[in-house]
């Protein structure tokens, strides 16, 4: 049975500090002087400030000697201690290349980490309005989801009509099949005539060129000619008519010439009576189809 522990007495010293003192040799006691010396030229001056620290610290102190007083009774638990920090401590030493590998590892990551300061502080500066943003989209996600379920139903419904539609359609592919098959013979003409393709689009960038010309060139004998388009048109009209009878022998034409006295040249120019006088016809005017806008304008 384990029987409780007995508070620790405080006894007296069994050494005097001048004792210790006189077992100090000569330049021990020099060292310690000057230790001394140094240490009250550092106190001077802070007296207030150590007085503080000695008041706040004797809270410390009173349970650091608690602590202290607790090990003193304990003393199976502090062997137990000692027993597993030196197992723990033997479990080190026999893997000192691997601590000293992760300690060399977290030297290199605390390098790279400071490096790196014034990155980490700029993502730092921007994680708060990150986070914001994010929280915000999360908090948006159930509405979408909600508007978005009606479109999937919808979309149920359809990929259900999938199966009735692709029945429809296999009639429709095997009737395609013979068209299909009759694809091949009008693709290989379709090769043949794109290879003559560019060889007649040569030959009409070459032509091209030289019909150009001849249509300028023939443009104003055009322009000449358009306004007597009726006189040609009543011509023709009346030598098909002219020559319209036939007989045994083949086609004839009866000419019929009929003149008056405005064809006589001594006529001093008196028109006579009945008769009427242009002498600016618009062109046309012979079939009785003037061409009154054939120039565009006026008579030129």
């Amino acid at each position: 049975r384990t029987e409780a522990a007995k508070p620790v007495e405080q006894r007296h010293p069994l050494m005097q500090w001048y004792q210790v003192l006189d077992a100090l040799d000569a330049p021990t006691r020099a060292h310690l002087v000057g230790v001394i010396q140094e240490l009250t030229a550092t106190v001077n001056g802070h007296e207030n400030d150590i007085n503080a620290t000695i008041q706040t610290a004797g809270p410390a102190l009173q349970a650091l000697g608690e602590v202290l007083r607790q090990l003193g009774t304990d003393s199976p638990a502090i062997e137990q201690l000692v027993t597993q920090m030196g197992g723990m401590m033997s479990t080190l030493s026999a893997r000192n290349e691997a601590v000293s590998a992760i300690v060399q590892q977290l030297a290199t990551l605390t390098s790279l980490t400071v490096k790196q300061r014034a990155a980490l502080n700029a993502v730092l500066q921007k994680l708060p309005g990150t986070l914001s943003t994010a929280t915000n989209t999360l908090n948006d996600v159930p509405s979408a989801v909600a508007n978005a379920l009606p479109l999937v139903g919808k979309l149920k419904q359809a990929a259900d009509q999938l199966p009735a539609v692709a029945k429809n359609l296999n009639p429709v592919l095997r009737g395609l099949t013979p068209l299909t098959s009759q694809l091949g013979p009008t693709l290989t003409a379709a090769t043949q005539l794109l290879d003559y393709t560019p060889g007649l689009l040569d030959a009409a960038t070459a032509t091209l060129p030289s019909i150009t010309s001849v249509l300028s060139g023939i443009e104003p004998a055009l322009a000449f000619l358009r306004p007597y388009t009726p006189e040609a048109i009543g011509f023709l009209t009346n030598w098909g008519s002219a020559s319209a009878n036939y007989d045994a022998n083949g086609h004839y034409a009866r000419i019929y010439a009929q003149a008056g006295a405005g064809n006589l040249n001594a006529n001093p120019g008196v028109v006579p009576p009945g008769y009427t006088s242009d002498p600016s016809p618009l062109p046309g005017a012979l079939v009785n189809q003037p061409w009154t806008d054939a120039f565009g304008s006026g008579m030129r």
